[in-house]
């Protein structure tokens, strides 16, 4: 999806949209988990539908380590609403700074936060069911 967003600009007159349809390269869309997550993501699927991207799928970016019932239900709605696959649930980590250049447990936690088709062992369905919805 790239650095904010499908329709960030890069320069006065060109998004990020637009170098990925110039570069012919599907799109990974990066969600977050809680509240406004589900329009987000449905914002974003129809701008990228719209250009004519190919989306490979949706990642959820900073999963909480005690989801509320906001974040048990997105996974599965956006699932429901987009007819896209989540391919990726990345779980939040505090030791995460980017000022001070720490970037956590990411690399070590890299290849379970991606599904199969995406080189790591995530079992969606799985997770899913671990939300106790």
């Amino acid at each position: 999806e790239g650095a904010g967003g499908l329709l960030v600009p890069l320069n006065a007159d060109f998004l990020m949209a637009d170098l990925a349809k110039d570069l012919e390269s599907p799109i990974i869309i990066v969600t977050r988990p809680g509240l406004g997550a589900i329009n987000h993501t449905l914002l974003t699927v129809e701008s990228a539908k719209k250009r004519g991207l190919e989306i490979l799928g949706i990642v959820i970016n900073n999963f909480p380590l005690s989801p509320g019932d906001c974040e048990k239900t997105n996974p599965q709605e956006i699932i429901r609403l987009t007819g896209l696959p989540v391919i990726g649930v990345i779980h939040e980590d505090k030791m995460i700074n980017v000022e001070q250049g720490n970037i956590g447990s990411i690399r070590q936690n890299s290849v379970g936060s991606f599904v199969p088709q995406m080189g790591g062992s995530l079992d969606i369905g799985s997770f899913l069911n671990s939300l106790n919805i």
